[in-house]
């Protein structure tokens, strides 16, 4: 075999990757030093080193709390590592992955337990029965399923986690969706970086921004006064504020809210909207249960989704209505809807149509409450 002997082809390395070395050099040794500080710390309960204390973990974990409690600088410590492990290796840690050009992604979005065509059958099937459940209470159901950001922005997706895994997820479950007879709005069109020329989620964060979240509602409105009108048109308008840094929640999970520019991702920019009635009907006595109790033609509930980027300011302002928003943070698929069926305000008004907005990884995630969910939320008899 011939071997290359130009020394010249031989890779170099950068003036950035010899100073992030240093730094993670730097960090080791200051870490130590500060371990040892930390661990000549008296402490009013210090386990005895023992082969016994050292065999059942009780040394381990007194040393641990230490470093926890004493650790000079910690803080500021863990986040130079972690933005070392991001400059040196490409890493996000466990939730995050890294792509290209400083775009990152959930790492939830491409994980599978390898059930996932039996999973989205249990999601569409307990979706159908909502549906059905909702319908003899004389209310209508209308899911509005957000693509991954890993499918509406896919061209900076790394190598390693391209869209193989979840290609057809998308389309699948809009057929499984429509089949069983469910309203579904197909955001596609409005988010997908190749249909709209446009970016229309963060860089550093797993949402919408305010311009993604405006194009969705203006789809999500369409189909949902198609299916009922307005019982009381309220008129609204949208301010933008003046452009500012914006760190995404992508950033937070890698540790890196507080770490200077040099060693985290781009930032990016936000301009965030502000949606406010300008003829705001009366609304009458809110003081039943969590959501209130006046009467709304629309209620739209899910995820974080709905809670970012202004889409349920977007969404009353496309639809010249008021709608009650009882989405849920970090809720998962049920929560958000769970939290509302179960409420006084569904029992004693409930809407003419109900807006379920579902991120669609939600639809072939494994979930273990789901089997009699229909019946702890009061929709069906146990």
């Amino acid at each position: 075999m011939i071997r290359n002997s130009d020394p010249s082809a031989t890779p170099r390395p950068r003036p950035l990757e010899w100073a992030a070395g240093a730094a993670l050099i730097l960090v080791m040794l200051v870490g130590a030093a500060q371990a040892i500080a930390a661990w000549r710390v008296p402490a009013e309960h210090a386990v005895p080193v023992t082969p016994k204390s050292v065999l059942n973990g009780a040394l381990t974990k007194d040393w641990s709390d230490r470093l926890d409690a004493n650790m000079p600088w910690r803080a500021q410590m863990i986040t130079l590592a972690n933005g070392l492990r991001y400059r040196l290796f490409n890493g996000g840690g466990e939730d995050v992955r890294v792509g290209r050009d400083g775009w990152l992604y959930l790492t939830e979005e491409f994980r599978s337990d390898g059930h996932d065509a039996a999973n989205l059958q249990r999601r569409v099937k307990l979706l159908a029965q909502t549906q059905q459940a909702l319908a003899a209470d004389g209310v209508q159901l209308l899911i509005a399923l957000v693509p991954d950001k890993s499918r509406a922005v896919d061209r900076f997706v790394p190598s390693p986690l391209n869209r193989n895994t979840h290609a057809r997820r998308y389309s699948d479950a809009m057929a499984a969706l429509t089949g069983q007879g469910l309203q579904v709005v197909d955001l596609r069109p409005a988010l997908v970086d190749g249909q709209v020329g446009a970016q229309r989620f963060y860089r550093t964060d797993t949402h919408w921004n305010d311009e993604g979240a405006a194009a969705a509602a203006a789809l999500v409105a369409a189909k949902a006064s198609a299916l009922t009108t307005c019982g009381t048109p309220t008129s609204y308008q949208t301010t933008v504020a003046a452009a500012k840094p914006y760190a995404g929640d992508l950033s937070r999970l890698m540790g890196l809210q507080t770490a200077p520019r040099w060693l985290s991702p781009p930032t990016d920019t936000e301009r965030a909207h502000n949606t406010q009635a300008q003829a705001a009907a009366d609304q009458g006595d809110a003081g039943l249960g969590l959501f209130g109790s006046r009467q709304v033609s629309y209620v739209l509930t899910g995820t974080s989704f709905s809670r970012r980027g202004n889409f349920h300011g977007a969404l009353q302002q496309a639809l010249s209505c008021e709608v009650l928003n009882t989405a849920k943070d970090g809720g998962g698929l049920l929560d958000g809807m769970g939290q509302y069926l179960s409420d006084a305000a569904f029992a004693e008004s409930k809407p003419s149509l109900l807006i379920w907005e579902i991120p669609e990884r939600f639809l072939t995630l494994a979930l273990t409450t789901e089997d009699r969910w229909l019946e702890s939320v009061g929709l069906v008899s146990p």
